[in-house]
């Protein structure tokens, strides 16, 4: 049955993929909440995804809850290869198909960096919470190949925040999702807010990625902590970093929905 789609998926195999959306949505969470929070003056310092980890393992029993989120985050990132290698939804090969793929990967070398975060937590070593993209982009630069690579992970980033809008716009999100009719509604208008915000941050990330690239200069780059700043400094103040926060939050719910109602499927061999 040669382009098919089979739901004959490992019940383990899609327990760990299902469960890597519950993680990601924690994740999610404490980013968004922290940043509405810094964006409504309740808090006056921004974090990023490592920071989160950080604290969330300042939680009860958090040391376990950073370990799950770890073990979580290495499913999400196993499916997200999956579905690259494997094209389950049947992309196909054109341009667009080709992107979708991308970003499969793309995801999972993110969210693989934040398991490894937890995974040195788990450990007792500690988490650098200040801004790593800027180091990381340093030592890129002072390759031979530095400025192209970044240059490239921008427009990657770029093309994210733009899918992103896409995906608020369209709900595009919904057709490989089983969601019962009564919840499609609250649903699918979670997905749209979680989604506008995504892109707010990636295209500000991409953005500055670009900028970096161009002028060989790391201290341009801006990770999730810096793009919260830029929206505090450069688009209008803390109301639009509140929105994004509240806008996050949103997203985090929404991967709730997506670890219960995503359809994990495969295409089927031979």
């Amino acid at each position: 049955m040669d382009g098919q789609i089979s739901h004959n998926v490992k019940p383990w195999a899609e327990g760990l993929a299902r469960f890597g959306y519950a993680a990601k949505a924690v994740v999610y969470l404490v980013v968004g909440m922290l940043a509405a929070e810094l964006g409504s003056g309740i808090s006056a310092r921004p974090t990023n995804t490592f920071g989160a980890m950080d604290i969330i393992e300042r939680f009860p029993f958090g040391h376990f809850l950073v370990a799950a989120v770890g073990i979580g985050l290495i499913g999400y990132v196993m499916w997200r290869i999956v579905e690259a290698v494997t094209d389950p939804y049947r992309d196909g090969h054109a341009i667009k198909g080709i992107a979708l793929r991308l970003g499969y990967l793309a995801s999972a070398a993110i969210y693989s960096t934040v398991a490894y975060t937890a995974a040195r937590l788990t450990l007792g070593d500690p988490v650098d919470r200040t801004n790593r993209a800027q180091k990381d982009a340093h030592l890129l630069l002072g390759t031979h190949w530095g400025n192209w690579t970044l240059g490239i992970l921008g427009l990657i980033m770029l093309g994210v925040g733009l899918f992103a809008i896409r995906e608020a716009v369209v709900a595009g999100f919904t057709k490989h999702m089983s969601i019962p009719a009564h919840s499609r509604k609250a649903i699918t208008s979670l997905g749209r807010l979680g989604y506008g915000a995504r892109s707010v941050v990636f295209l500000l990330i991409g953005q500055h990625m670009v900028s970096a690239a161009w002028s060989s200069d790391s201290k341009n780059v801006r990770g999730v902590q810096g793009a919260q700043m830029a929206l505090m400094q450069d688009f209008g103040g803390a109301w639009i970093l509140l929105a994004v926060g509240i806008g996050l939050v949103c997203y985090a719910a929404f991967l709730i929905a997506e670890a219960r109602y995503h359809k994990i499927v495969l295409p089927e061999v031979g």
